[in-house]
């Protein structure tokens, strides 16, 4: 049984322009950490967005928030 049931945070697809803007407000170019602080910034996230983890199994120390941004 996946949690992505339960994740209310933006899918992958509905990054793409925020990702693309926010390149550009880097410059064109910046870390992954920098762009993802950015994209959290900008779409304004809360905390549980930000912290919930990818996947069910507790195996996982990726956030859905970064699998959807990878």
């Amino acid at each position: 049984m996946s949690l992505i049931k339960d994740y209310s945070g933006p899918k992958r697809y509905e990054l793409f322009k925020v990702t693309l803007e926010v390149l550009d407000k880097l410059g064109g170019s910046g870390r992954i950490d920098e762009i993802h602080e950015k994209i959290i910034d900008v779409l304004n996230l809360t905390e549980e967005v930000i912290d919930y983890p990818h996947g069910d199994s507790g195996r996982s120390y990726q956030t859905e928030l970064e699998y959807q941004l990878a």
